[in-house]
């Protein structure tokens, strides 16, 4: 059995968003007497795209690890959700490198799907990206879908996070949402993609930056600075910067409006250090860093992160110890126990519904 505070292990994932460019207005068509028309096109873009993903992904991960055996391939980008014509994929960081890999891939799949997206609509679809990092657990939260809440006057804080890990040993992938500010700002940065501007958030473009310079793979993304953006919202209305990859960059220009539009990369170097001093300037923002198993592989925990998350293991430590103790209680009939009155208000229905074998589903004991 996994353990039950897993949630609590600091985790680096990437969060990718493809979303058709002009699907509403396409749906708004007089439909044929057999079948609306974007019906088969919006079917062909839910499953052909997951299965385009995992092909581009093994694909590149091949060929990284091949030059660069550093480069670990690590967890398959997986399908998180789709919301309407907006289709998200996660992966799970446990190398920079994969950073890059990965938004090649998808870089792969963008320009394939487009292209595909565009033929089957008449030229009236197109499909466009966004990427950004998250951090979890201290900056954004890993929620069970399943469970029961809280009485009215229960304590909100630390029993939030018991009840998290109650649930969370028993939750399958499709069970779980994420949820935080940088949740958010990747929806907030959606809105400022287009079929050319596939957009990634500051700390993703400071990773993609930072590995392009260490291992000279300079060549690989036309990375793309504008002036910055007000993101409802976001870091009190002020100014986040817009950072693209031109993801046409490696087609010719179809016209001299194209050619206009085209861009040498920026210099990675400064992008790299402009993303940095952006972030320590963002007091909720921190520099991204991975850590494996009890190893930091790349930047560095703040020290206040790692006494949130001690503090945190050992309080839910405890209060499950206690949960435990009163069910051997219970089963023996030594009474109640002694239990944290702001932590532990429902536990006799909590400990029936884990005698019933429920409790990691959330359903009511018979």
């Amino acid at each position: 059995m996994p353990e039950p505070y897993d949630f609590l292990t600091p985790r680096l994932r990437l969060f990718l968003s493809f979303d058709i460019q002009g699907s509403t207005s396409f749906k708004y068509q007089p439909a044929s007497d057999k079948i609306e028309a974007w019906l088969p096109i919006i079917h062909w873009f839910y499953i052909e795209t997951q299965a385009a993903v995992a092909r581009s992904w093994l694909r590149v991960s091949d060929r990284y690890r091949h030059d660069l055996p550093e480069a670990t391939p690590g967890p398959e980008p997986v399908f998180w959700k789709s919301a309407g014509d907006e289709l998200l994929f996660v992966k799970e960081i446990t190398h920079p490198l994969q950073c890059l890999s990965a938004v090649l891939a998808f870089k792969d799949v963008l320009a394939q799907q487009d292209d595909d997206l565009q033929r089957r609509s008449g030229g009236r679809l197109r499909l466009k990206a966004t990427a950004w990092l998250a951090g979890f657990p201290n900056m954004n939260k890993e929620i069970p879908l399943v469970g029961s809440y809280a009485a009215e006057g229960e304590s909100q804080d630390d029993a939030t996070l018991l009840r998290i890990a109650r649930f969370e040993r028993d939750t399958l992938p499709h069970q779980r949402d994420f949820v935080g500010p940088s949740i958010d700002l990747g929806f907030r940065l959606t809105e400022l993609a287009s079929p050319r501007r596939f957009v990634v958030s500051v700390e993703l473009a400071y990773v993609l930056a930072d590995m392009m310079v260490r291992y000279h793979l300079m060549d690989r993304l036309n990375l793309q600075v504008d002036e910055g953006r007000v993101l409802r919202g976001i870091l009190n209305d002020s100014e986040y910067p817009l950072i693209w990859i031109d993801a046409l960059a490696h087609r010719p220009a179809r016209d001299s409006f194209e050619r206009l539009l085209s861009r040498s990369t920026c210099n990675a170097g400064v992008l790299c250090d402009m993303c940095h001093q952006f972030i320590a300037s963002q007091p909720i923002l921190v520099m991204p860093y991975v850590v494996v198993g009890q190893r930091c592989l790349y930047g560095s925990v703040p020290p206040e992160h790692s006494e949130k998350l001690d503090t945190m293991r050992r309080r839910i430590a405890q209060e499950l110890d206690k949960e435990a103790q009163f069910e051997r209680d219970q089963a023996g009939g030594e009474g109640a126990g002694t239990l944290d009155p702001d932590l532990s208000k429902n536990l006799e229905e909590q400990a029936a519904k884990v005698r019933s074998g429920t409790a990691g589903t959330g359903r009511e004991s018979p």
